[in-house]
């Protein structure tokens, strides 16, 4: 019950039903945000990551201030708080906690993800995008004719790398994703594919392998410290991917009450 209105309550399935009509898309981004960061809560509790108060602090403080320079920069003469209480419409102290506890989620976040990457076996691969019939069957000529994977990907695939055509990535072993597992089964110095995905062809040569190495978070803290200031992590990226699908395996979720609720006729 959200609320009332005379002798008529105002229920949640039908604001829940209302709003999936509305707008499904900010709905399931809300969802996936509550998956996330339930996610991040039992895999950081279950390692026993631990991030500083202060360092937590500072990095809302950097946060605030871009939000600050932002508003100075668009022409606002309201102060910070000022636009959150009156634009925002929310107390300023509670949107500064709801700041701090986004930060830290996301920040447990990144070390739960770059923990996952080192425990589990990974193998670094190029890979290259063929995007149709035409251009994958000119690929698996000049592959039959001998030419290297280098040359055949910069005349006939796309990536990253706009000189070579190609996306270096770092994959985890998983027998839950296709990707994963045809290269782990491709030889180290090997071609391997083609993976079909969405309508295109993916190429690959498998550069390195590396076994999973795991620990303690006191043992392993200070080195994924260093790895994520060496390399910071981009949260729409593949690691992050890999860990989400990995931890929808590793913990049970079950998303069919909401989308009994939103999806059923109104009444």
């Amino acid at each position: 019950m959200l609320g009332r209105i005379g002798d008529r309550g105002i229920d949640a399935r039908d604001f829940l039903q209302r709003l999936w009509l509305t707008d499904n898309k900010l709905a399931r981004f809300v969802l996936e945000q509550i998956v996330f960061d339930e996610l991040t809560m039992l895999e950081s509790n279950r390692l026993g990551i631990r991030v500083s108060e202060a360092v937590v602090d500072a990095q809302c403080a950097r946060t605030i201030a871009a939000l600050e320079k932002k508003l100075v920069d668009g022409g606002s003469k309201l102060s910070f708080d000022d636009h959150v209480r009156l634009v925002i419409q929310l107390d300023p102290a509670q949107y500064r906690r709801n700041v701090r506890a986004d930060t830290l989620m996301h920040m447990l976040a990144e070390r739960c993800v770059r923990t996952y990457m080192r425990e589990s076996d990974c193998a670094v691969a190029r890979i290259t995008e063929v995007r149709d019939a035409e251009a994958l069957a000119g690929f698996r000529a000049d592959l039959a004719a001998g030419k290297s994977f280098a040359d055949v990907a910069r005349t006939w695939g796309a990536g990253d790398d706009e000189a070579t055509h190609t996306t270096r990535i770092t994959l985890a072993r998983a027998e839950s994703q296709g990707l994963a597992r045809i290269v782990f089964a491709t030889p180290v110095g090997e071609v391997g594919g083609p993976f079909e995905q969405s309508g295109r062809w993916l190429f690959f040569e498998v550069e390195s392998r590396s076994a999973g190495r795991e620990g303690s978070w006191a043992e392993i803290g200070p080195e994924i410290e260093r790895s994520l200031v060496e390399q910071a992590l981009d949260q729409e990226g593949l690691e992050f991917r890999q860990w989400h699908a990995a931890m929808t395996q590793r913990y049970a979720l079950d998303l069919a009450p909401f989308f009994a609720i939103v999806e059923r006729p109104q009444r």
